[in-house]
């Protein structure tokens, strides 16, 4: 089933939407994304882990990197140490020594689930990290063990799978 969302682009990829300059649009996009899977529970929640957490942690490989990269960008401007896991070199078991128990992963992966994205996740637990999941499904390897889990629903076109929901989460 391919779907636009185009009521979304002014939020993103587009800056056009935003709290303080245009309420009402915002209050909109809320609305659309809380009916596409983003429940205010759930952000309120992941919120308020983010805040209490010394550390943010963002791992997202394969069809998920670019999610993740541009997480970690905007991370950069909060007052957290913010670390993207890269796995450049086959040192992300070196990275992720640095976690700590308080700390907070977000790891984001999309069927079929990336196995280095997964095993990551699961050593931050094992560290003591609470994970934040942005996934495509509650059956998701990164949703079972996740403090708070984002299921971001992609469309396709021709093999093609858009990340557009995720980015705009």
């Amino acid at each position: 089933s391919h779907r636009h969302i185009s009521n979304l682009y002014g939020l993103y990829p587009g800056h056009q939407i935003s709290a303080r300059r245009t309420p009402t649009l915002a209050e909109a996009a809320r609305v659309v994304l809380e009916q596409r899977g983003l429940p205010g529970k759930t952000l309120d929640a992941a919120v308020k882990l983010l805040a209490a957490a010394p550390a943010l942690w963002i791992v997202g490989s394969r069809r998920a990197f670019p999610v993740a990269a541009y997480l970690a960008y905007a991370l950069q401007h909060t007052d957290k140490a913010v670390q993207l896991v890269s796995f450049v070199g086959a040192m992300q078991q070196g990275q992720l020594r640095g976690v700590r128990g308080g700390d907070v992963m977000i790891a984001i992966s999309f069927a079929p689930y990336a196995p280095e994205t997964v095993a990551a996740a699961e050593a931050a637990r094992e560290q003591g990290a609470r994970i934040i999941a942005i996934t495509d499904s509650r059956m998701s390897p990164l949703a079972a063990h996740a403090a708070q889990a984002f299921i971001v629903h992609e469309s396709s076109t021709f093999g093609f799978r858009a990340l557009t929901n995720a980015m705009a989460l």
